[in-house]
């Protein structure tokens, strides 16, 4: 064979080469079914999907139809913090599952991190025919040591906390009822960076985070709740939960917490979803707050305001509509 013929030859099995390297990348990586991770030795080493992929680069692409899941073990006596990166078409069968929790949707160009506690969290994969990009990296951590905050509820009184380097531990007569609040000047998806456990320490077990109480309070199984809020302090100075007694709540059934926006022309309202049962709407500040006319109000319905300063023009809402009631009861901690 002549040289010149050798060498076409080689040039033609490079661009076979290359073309099959480039169907590859073009299909995506497949992942590998039901996959289960522990933490390394050296804590502090990440865990990356695919585990060539980091996190300075693009999302890997995946192969379309397939189905995978990821159990990762998480250590008692540690934390794992988890960003995902996922570039879709809006795919639903991306998700996570917190402890015990069911599986959740993981939305696109979110890169607020999820905090996932003791003893495992799953990473699930179901993809059809759509293109789309998606890795995550996974770093393991032992809870700093820091102080303890205790609060004690007397089945009267609610108490407010803000995020702290603090572990937050209620402890009630009965069970601790945990309202959370709303953060109007922030994406919500940082309250991720929170974890609510059913008893005195982190070890306990998982009960959920501050944005599950935004869809309704947490009530522990016992007397004792704790909170902690993985550096959160470090970006939100608001109040972002209360807890109270369950007899506190009285025949309260929902609960809602009230942060009004920084920005006073966006306004503040208060929503009340009372069609099948009472609710409430905390509102806690440092400087008064002023309760206008309500836009609608049912009929022969009533109205309680708690409060450690209460001044109320009676005759203002008197003269609203006939039916409407209010009883101003006040609290030394409102």
């Amino acid at each position: 064979m002549s040289e010149k013929s050798l060498q076409s030859k080689m040039l033609s099995t490079v661009f076979l080469l290359a073309t099959l390297i480039a169907f590859a990348s073009a299909d995506g990586y497949t992942c590998a079914g039901n996959t289960l991770i522990n933490p390394f030795l050296n804590l502090s080493e990440p865990y990356y999907y695919p585990g060539t992929w980091r996190e300075n680069m693009e999302p890997a692409e995946y192969a379309p139809d397939q189905k995978c899941n990821w159990k990762i073990n998480v250590p008692q006596g540690t934390y794992a913090t988890v960003i995902f990166y996922k570039k879709t078409q809006y795919e639903s069968g991306i998700k996570c599952a917190y402890p015990g929790k069911d599986l959740e949707y993981i939305s696109d160009n979110d890169q607020n991190p999820y905090i996932f506690t003791s003893p495992q969290f799953q990473v699930d994969l179901k993809v059809g025919d759509k293109p789309g990009e998606f890795s995550f990296k996974v770093v393991w951590s032992k809870y700093p040591p820091g102080s303890r905050m205790n609060m004690q509820l007397d089945g009267i009184h609610s108490l407010a906390g803000v995020a702290s380097s603090f572990y937050t531990t209620y402890t009630a007569i009965n069970r601790v009822m945990l309202v959370g609040f709303s953060i109007p000047d922030f994406d919500s998806a940082v309250l991720r960076q929170s974890a609510i456990y059913d008893g005195d320490s982190v070890n306990a077990k998982y009960l959920g985070n501050l944005i599950d109480t935004l869809h309704g309070q947490i009530v522990s199984t016992g007397n004792k709740l704790t909170i902690y809020t993985f550096g959160l302090e470090n970006h939100i100075n608001n109040t972002l939960f209360m807890g109270l007694d369950t007899a506190a709540a009285g025949d309260i059934q929902k609960y809602n917490g009230l942060n009004c926006p920084a920005d006073t022309t966006r306004g503040c309202s208060i929503i009340l979803q009372s069609y099948f049962y009472a609710t409430a709407v905390a509102k806690i500040s440092r400087q008064p707050d002023y309760l206008m006319l309500p836009n609608a109000f049912p009929y022969n319905a009533n109205v309680r305001v708690y409060g450690d300063k209460m001044d109320i023009n009676y005759q203002t809402f008197g003269n609203y509509t006939q039916g409407f009631e209010v009883d101003i009861l006040t609290t030394k901690n409102g």
